[in-house]
């Protein structure tokens, strides 16, 4: 996909500013969790903020940084509509790739739960594989949407979702929460984060078509 001068400096923008709110917030959160929980209360929630992150990574399978590059040919190459047609193939391979990750997702979380776990250990497994899916979810949505130029989708959606865990933690800070409201506003974020997301997607024209992709241009993915 081709950028203008100006298109490519108000992405510069727009990233460069989510970057400081990103940072921002993030120092806040992290900050008022680490004050508020004990050494090994926060090691089982930056454990398992680990653990999602791993699994985000294994279950896109690098899709979603190829998703952005091929959509971005595509669309420079034969428009709008090839980049969307190929969108809805990755798309595909996405919702594969997450069906074959929430088994990993449950295997992995079994066989690795964090030590000093009060609650039961089906609770660790089913958060761990639903965020899992759901951050994973977000990062190739977000990715995408930079192939169509949508820059806004990753920026927005991330600075929306910080404000968001900054706001609930310093509340919860004050109310003097334990781990599991952190985990639990730790999920609500991720959740949050890719629904907004999403709307946002949608209101841009980040959008899938149902249009065949060649096969040629599959084998050469």
């Amino acid at each position: 996909m081709n950028f203008s001068r100006k298109e490519a400096f108000n992405a510069a923008m727009v990233m460069t500013g989510a970057t400081y709110v990103i940072y921002i917030t993030g120092l806040i959160t992290n900050t008022l969790i680490a004050r508020s929980l004990s050494s090994d209360n926060y090691g089982q929630y930056a454990y398992f903020v680990w653990m999602v992150g791993v699994l985000c990574v294994l279950i896109n399978n690098a899709l979603s940084v190829s998703s952005l590059r091929f959509i971005s040919e595509a669309i420079g190459k034969q428009g709008v509509d090839s980049g969307k047609a190929l969108y809805a193939w990755f798309m595909r391979c996405q919702s594969i790739c997450m069906l074959l990750g929430l088994p990993l997702a449950v295997v992995f979380a079994y066989l690795n739960p964090p030590d000093g776990w009060s609650s039961p250990l089906w609770v660790f497994i089913a958060v761990v594989a639903i965020v899992s899916i759901a951050k994973a979810n977000f990062m190739f949505l977000t990715s995408s949407s930079k192939g169509f130029g949508a820059f806004v989708v990753d920026a927005a959606s991330n600075s929306m979702a910080g404000i968001f865990s900054a706001c609930t933690v310093a509340v919860a800070f004050f109310l003097g929460a334990g781990l599991d409201v952190y985990i639990a506003i730790f999920i609500a974020t991720t959740i949050f984060s890719l629904l907004v997301a999403k709307m946002i997607a949608n209101k841009v024209g980040v959008t899938a078509v149902s249009i065949s992709v060649d096969d040629s241009e599959k084998l050469r993915i």
